[in-house]
């Protein structure tokens, strides 16, 4: 057993290779490997949370344990399934159960724990949901139950300076809340914190959400000069989670700007006024996109959802912790993920970024805002469908050819921030004249 694992090399073999050299027997279950037996029904389970980028090394330790002890366990099949389930695409239940681990009713559970505890020492991993923790990565099933009313009645305060009023977004891998603060007589006021849940998003290189955290937080302060930006108040760490807290910014998404406009409604049955309003917040995007391009920045999640407007209709860059930086070629790999119907297909593959990972997110913003539907529901990589689609929304063909040239493939066809304003303008000026 030990000569076989020395010859295993983690960084270039998938999970099941791993197995698979270690002459053990497993089969295919679902999005798991099933090693050994298999459970019964009273058996206990013990659940292993890691982070992407420790798991292969997490895997040959626990593995070694488990066959010792002759037990069965479940291991998650490939990189790829864990990358999904550690990032919620199996849904919030499944995160972080990466091993199970199947002990019989017979056997000594306190002391199998107890060495799977101390094996997982200085591991990290993300905690799974609904799942009571024995001690670093290892959960087991529960079936208490909380004391609701007495956890709706209890207030939330962060670091004894943030209370929380209201949960705005509820995510898997942190909430985003809206709080009061108060650190002062002078010094009190709103404010949003976004939360990063302890080891969520881990990737490869071994970074998590507190790395993207502290990460936009250095983006704000870059930019906070030369856009408008949320300002950053504080980052800490409570619980093992990160938090940042920004300034409230009073208004709504783009999104619901749009939609509110539209009422649904086509674009050739809006009012000049009603046109004119959201042309010119896209020309104002397009000034934010090119101050922070000129800043050496490529913004990576442009999205109806990641701007806010105020009543007088000022935008508000938000969410900038995908951005990359060119002139220091930071984060290297770039952080991952995005807006679906918005990453480049070189996002998608993980290519280098360039600046036109940007413009092609900016074709899929002007399909929101010259048709109210969002871009994922377009068949994106066929062009003439595209031309197709938004034609019929708005029997205009500049808008048409000019998002089809910047969602095409080729970088070298999509046009410059330039030449996109320069066309916007050309039909904000014949819209005011009342052509087209």
């Amino acid at each position: 057993m030990e000569n076989t694992y020395s010859q295993i090399n983690l960084s270039e073999q998938d999970l099941a290779d791993i197995v698979d050299e270690l002459g053990l027997v497993y089969k295919i279950d679902g999005n798991y490997l099933l090693i050994g037996i298999g459970p019964s029904f009273n058996d206990y389970v013990l659940y292993i949370s890691v982070v992407l980028s420790q798991l292969k090394q997490i895997l040959k330790i626990i593995i070694r344990e488990i066959y010792t002890e002759a037990l069965s366990m479940v291991v998650i099949k490939d990189m790829k399934t864990a990358e999904d389930l550690l990032t919620g695409v199996f849904g919030v239940d499944e995160i972080g159960k990466v091993i199970a681990v199947f002990i019989p009713k017979d056997r000594e559970f306190l002391s199998i724990t107890q060495k799977l505890v101390m094996l997982t020492q200085g591991f990290k991993g993300p905690e799974i949901p609904g799942k009571i923790h024995l001690g670093e990565l290892v959960y087991t099933d529960s079936n208490l139950k909380l004391d609701e009313a007495k956890s709706k009645n209890k207030l939330q305060v962060f670091q004894d300076n943030y209370l929380v009023l209201s949960i705005i977004k509820r995510h898997i891998k942190g909430n985003v809340y809206k709080c009061f603060y108060m650190k002062g007589i002078f010094n009190m006021g709103f404010c949003i914190i976004k939360e990063g849940k302890k080891s969520m998003w881990s990737d490869h290189e071994g970074r998590d959400i507190k790395d993207r955290l502290e990460w936009q937080k250095k983006i704000h302060q870059d930019l906070s000069d030369i856009i408008d930006i949320p300002k950053i108040l504080d980052l800490f760490e409570e619980n093992g989670n990160t938090y940042l807290v920004m300034e409230y910014i009073k208004g709504i998404a783009l999104t619901s700007v749009i939609n509110r406009t539209y009422m649904g409604r086509n674009w050739m049955q809006l009012s000049l006024t009603e046109k004119n309003k959201l042309l010119n917040l896209l020309l104002k995007i397009l000034k934010i996109i090119e101050s922070i391009h000129k800043k050496g920045y490529i913004h990576r999640d442009l999205s109806s959802d990641n701007f806010m407007i105020t009543k007088k209709l000022r935008i508000y860059a938000i969410d900038l912790e995908l951005a990359y930086g060119v002139n220091f070629g930071y984060p290297s790999p770039p952080f991952q993920l995005g807006t679906p119907g918005y990453m480049s297909p070189e996002q998608i593959r993980r290519d280098k970024p360039t600046y036109k990972e940007d413009i092609y997110a900016i074709g899929a913003l002007m399909i929101i805002f010259f048709t109210n539907i969002r871009p994922e529901e377009f068949d994106l990589q066929n062009p003439n469908e595209i031309f197709k689609s938004i034609f019929s929304y708005t029997r205009d063909q500049h808008i048409a050819e000019l998002i089809v040239r910047c969602l095409n493939e080729s970088l070298v066809i999509r046009p410059e921030l330039h030449e996109i304003n320069s066309v916007l303008q050309s039909i904000l000026e014949n819209s005011s004249r009342g052509v087209g």
